[in-house]
C-alpha cells in the first residue's frame, strides 16, 4: 500500500465521521462519500484482479488523482463540523488519531513481518496510540454536558473507525516488503551510489530505447517501479527471495544447510528488477563482457550458482521469475549454451544484446619494435 491509498483511506475514515454529524441532507457529502467509496472499491478490485483490461482501468482512474481530492474534502468536511462545534468534538479526534497509532501497531504485528525493528516500532505505536486515545476519552468525558449522543451516532462512528483502521492496518503489514523492496534494502554497491549521484540518476533510471529491447527480446513488460542495480551480488538475490517468501528458523535466522549463501562475491553486472500485475517479480540479469571474451568455466560455474539459487527447474519460488542474458561488442561463438537450462533461456536461446565498444585504444608493454614484450622496456598503444 503506497502513501497515495493510504491518503485515500485516511480521507474515506474522515469523510465517515464528517457524514456522522447530521448532515447527510447536503448534497455534496454524498457526491464525496461516494467518489472515495468508488475509488477504495478501484484499488480493491485491482489487488484481487488480474485482467489486464481492468488494470489498465484502474490505472487510470489513479492518474486522475482522485485519491489526494478525497483527502483534501473528507479534512475540509470533518474539520468545518469540528469547528462549528466550539471544539467540543475534539475529544473525538484525539481518540481518533490514537486509534490510528494503535490499529496499525497492532495491524503490524498481527501481519507477522518478522522485523525486530518494525515489530519494536509497532509497540511504541500502540503505546503513543494508547496514551493519545486516552487523553482523548478524557476530552469528552469533560465535556460530556456539551455533546449530544443522537441516534447513538457517535459511538457507532468511534468503533467503525477503529475496525476500518485495524483492517487497513492489518492489510498493510501482513503482506511483508516485496522481493523488490529487499533487492533495493540488499543493495550496498558503492560505485551504484557514486554513479547515481554524479549523474544525476541516482534510481539508475532505463534507457527508453534500451527497456525497448529488452521488453522485446525477454518479452517482459518491465514498467512502473523496476528496481536497477549494477555488479549485483548473487547472495543478495538470494537473500531477497527468501526474506519475501521464505521461512526463517527463528527471528530473523534462515537455515542455510544447501550452502547457497557462500560468502563469495560473485554477482550479475546488470540486474533489473520489477513486479508484474500477477504478483511475479521478474529478475533480468545481464553478464557483459567488453574487452575479453566469455569463458566457459566461469559461464558454467555461474549458471551453476543459478541453479542453486532458483533450484533444479528454477522454481524454488514460486513467484520469482528469473531471465540471463549477455551484453557485448559481438556475439559469442564458442560459449557453451547448452549448459544453460531451458528455464533460462527465451524461446530456446540466451539473449543476446550489443554493446557498442568501437575505437578504444589498448596500451601495453613492447620492444622498440612495438611488439607485444613481457619485458615491457617499453610501451604503446594501438586501436582495438
Amino acid at each position: 500500500m503506497n502513501i497515495r491509498e493510504s491518503i485515500s483511506k485516511f480521507g474515506f475514515a474522515f469523510t465517515l465521521l464528517g457524514l456522522s454529524f447530521n448532515s447527510l441532507q447536503r448534497v455534496y457529502d454524498y457526491t464525496l462519500a461516494g467518489t472515495v467509496a468508488l475509488f477504495g472499491l478501484i484499488i480493491l478490485l485491482e489487488r484481487v484482479s488480474s485482467n489486464k483490461i481492468w488494470l489498465k482501468i484502474t490505472d487510470g482512474a489513479k492518474y486522475l488523482d482522485v485519491t489526494n481530492i478525497a483527502f483534501g474534502f473528507g479534512v475540509i468536511n470533518f474539520s468545518t463540523k469540528l469547528l462549528s462545534n466550539s471544539f467540543t468534538w475534539l475529544g473525538l479526534f484525539v481518540l481518533a488519531a490514537g486509534m490510528i497509532f494503535v490499529c496499525l501497531g497492532i495491524g503490524q504485528l498481527l501481519g507477522k513481518s518478522g522485523s525486530t525493528l518494525l515489530k519494536r516500532n509497532a509497540i511504541f505505536a500502540i503505546c503513543i496510540g494508547f496514551v493519545t486515545a486516552t487523553a482523548g476519552i478524557v476530552w469528552i468525558i469533560i465535556n460530556r454536558n456539551t455533546i449530544t449522543f443522537q441516534n447513538l451516532d457517535i459511538p457507532i462512528v468511534v468503533i467503525g473507525y477503529g475496525i476500518i483502521l485495524l483492517y487497513f492496518g492489518w492489510k498493510r503489514f501482513k503482506t511483508k516488503f516485496t522481493m523488490v523492496d529487499y533487492l533495493e534494502q540488499l543493495n550496498r554497491k558503492e560505485r551504484f551510489f557514486l554513479i547515481g549521484l554524479a549523474l544525476g540518476n541516482p534510481k539508475f533510471k532505463l534507457d527508453e530505447s534500451f527497456l525497448k529491447k529488452l521488453n522485446n527480446e525477454f518479452h517482459t513488460d518491465i514498467k512502473g517501479r523496476t528496481f536497477v542495480a549494477m555488479d549485483y551480488h548473487l547472495n543478495w538475490i538470494f537473500a531477497a527471495a527468501e526474506l519475501a517468501v521464505g521461512t526463517p528458523v527463528h527471528d530473523n535466522i534462515y537455515d542455510n544447510k544447501d550452502k547457497v549463501i557462500d560468502g563469495t562475491q560473485t554477482d550479475v553486472d546488470l540486474l533489473i528488477a520489477y513486479e508484474d500485475n500477477g504478483g511475479f517479480t521478474n529478475l533480468v540479469m545481464l553478464e557483459a563482457k567488453g574487452v575479453t571474451s566469455y569463458d566457459n568455466v566461469q559461464f558454467r560455474h555461474k549458471i551453476d550458482r543459478f541453479t542453486k539459487i532458483f533450484g533444479e527447474n528454477g522454481n524454488r519460488f514460486e513467484k520469482v521469475k528469473p531471465y540471463f542474458g549477455l551484453i557485448s561488442p559481438k556475439e559469442p561463438k564458442n560459449l557453451d549454451v547448452d549448459y544453460c537450462p531451458s528455464w533460462l533461456k527465451v524461446d530456446g536461446r540466451i539473449p543476446w544484446f550489443e554493446m557498442d565498444m568501437s575505437d578504444r585504444l589498448v596500451v601495453f608493454g613492447c620492444d622498440r619494435q612495438g611488439n607485444s614484450n613481457e619485458k615491457r622496456e617499453f610501451w604503446t598503444v594501438k586501436l582495438k
